[in-house]
């Protein structure tokens, strides 16, 4: 059974009843439509009590990174097998298939255990490498530095559960692209061709239209496929992600302890990758859907917490470390001293979400992407457009609702977070006059030190 961030079981039946309420205007008598509490500040409400932390949790002192996370238990279930013969490929289906790669994912990131006394500081090794060039690139992605600049990353780094977050937002945000993203993973050389010029000639089609089409073309390339042929370009295929995925994490399983110990690092980790490749493979070829398409969500770094698209992976460390109390009322109250950490700020992308959209209305077969209403595709409504990250989801999913669109959250983005307070830059965001006022004015904070820039800085003038 799929357990959710924090290690509940998600129940199909939770899932579409979830779904359905949301998929429904709430409003009042009168007909204003009623508050929900999903859209009020993750600071608004108490703070609920922490749980007790696992034998391995370290609390928070002031020598420790500021970005910590739970014991992988915490954070997904046990990951199950999953064989091609799931031939139904529902959502529920899919939300299943995806926290599995997901627990497998951070079950793997246990293999990163950082050792208590360093004979070098492990962001210095991380950095001393030109060849480390892809692993610092993504990881400065991924993450937000902190407030004392480059202590802030020595302390990050000098940490386990961080690392091990890093770990799993390297090799989701990978399997993102080198799997995910491709139209069909595993296609022989004559197959690419034929999908290479699909999608030229698909390019200006609605996008359910483009869907549809896919999916007929991609049935007609499996009854027509050579098995031998394609298992082996699926198999190489596979043994070049997994080789990329490990190129990118062994400079950081070079600062494990396990790396250390008799045995091949190859031999160590890319079995595992394998294992989680497959699996990445599966999912994807489940989600070429011909009624319903999927896209994935952005979580971005210096916005506050959203806990309607979001889960937090370090949620036991925010508890330990928070500047909230309950006051007499039992509400949440700022603490004295504690303006500067009023906000829960994302600091790092450890995994992206994912949404679904189907259509339940019919749609010609060559209907081409347009803006106006009068050309619609659907009954004189404008048709999908990207999702916006920061539109209000109760008002896109009227938005949605109306134009025939039923929309589904699959799965959350998972964030690293750290107490703070949200940057000029992002408050302001989509505001440039505003912003531009602001500078004037000298508001804005100083720029936090990125990785990528120590990684430029230490490698400035060498051959």
């Amino acid at each position: 059974m799929p357990l959710d961030t924090y290690g509940r079981p998600i129940l199909v039946r939770q899932i579409r009843d979830k779904t359905t309420r949301a998929q429904s205007q709430r409003t009042t008598r009168s007909g204003t439509p009623k508050r929900d509490i999903r859209s009020v500040s993750f600071n608004a409400h108490p703070l609920p009590r922490a749980e007790p932390m696992s034998p391995g949790h370290r609390s928070a002192s002031p020598g420790r990174s500021a970005i910590r996370a739970p014991s992988p238990e915490h954070i997904a279930a046990p990951p199950v097998d999953i064989t091609p013969e799931l031939a139904q490929y529902s959502e529920e289906a899919i939300c299943q298939q995806l926290h599995s790669l997901r627990a497998r994912i951070v079950s793997f990131s246990g293999l990163f255990v950082l050792p208590v006394v360093h004979r070098t500081r492990p962001l210095d090794a991380l950095l001393s490498s030109a060849a480390n060039r892809v692993t610092v690139a993504f990881a400065s992605a991924l993450l937000l530095g902190g407030p004392d600049g480059k202590e802030s990353w020595e302390r990050f780094f000098d940490d386990t559960p961080s690392v091990q977050a890093l770990v799993v937002g390297l090799v989701t945000r990978a399997l993102k692209q080198l799997v995910f993203d491709v139209l069909h993973f595993g296609a022989t050389e004559t197959e690419q061709k034929r999908l290479d010029a699909f999608e030229n000639e698909s390019a200006k089609l609605h996008g359910f239209v483009r869907q549809r089409r896919t999916k007929r073309l991609l049935e007609d390339l499996a009854r027509n496929s050579n098995v031998e042929a394609s298992n082996a370009a699926r198999q190489a295929q596979e043994d070049i992600v997994s080789s990329r995925l490990f190129k990118l994490v062994s400079p950081l399983f070079e600062l494990s302890l396990k790396s250390a110990s008799p045995g091949n690092k190859a031999a160590k980790l890319l079995p595992a990758l394998r294992v989680v490749v497959k699996e990445a493979v599966l999912c994807a070829h489940g989600m070429r859907r011909a009624d319903v398409a999927f896209e994935w969500t952005n979580a971005f770094k210096e916005f506050e917490f959203n806990p309607k698209h979001e889960e937090c992976f370090n949620l036991g460390e925010m508890l330990e470390t928070s500047p909230y109390a309950r006051n007499a009322d039992g509400h949440a109250a700022l603490k004295s001293g504690q303006e500067h950490r009023r906000q829960s700020i994302v600091v790092g992308v450890v995994s992206p979400g994912l949404v679904s959209y189907r259509l339940d209305v019919p749609l010609d077969d060559d209907v081409e992407m347009t803006d106006t209403a009068d050309e619609g595709a659907l009954g004189g409504t404008t048709v999908l457009k990207a999702a916006d990250e920061h539109a209000e989801p109760m008002a896109r999913l009227a938005e949605f609702s109306a134009q025939g669109f039923h929309y589904r959250v699959i799965m959350k983005s998972v964030v690293l977070l750290r107490w703070g307070e949200q940057s000029l830059r992002a408050q302001l965001l989509g505001r440039p006059e505003e912003y531009k006022k602001a500078l004037e004015r000298g508001e804005e904070q100083k720029d936090v030190l990125g990785l990528w820039d120590l990684f430029v800085e230490r490698h400035s003038g060498k051959t």
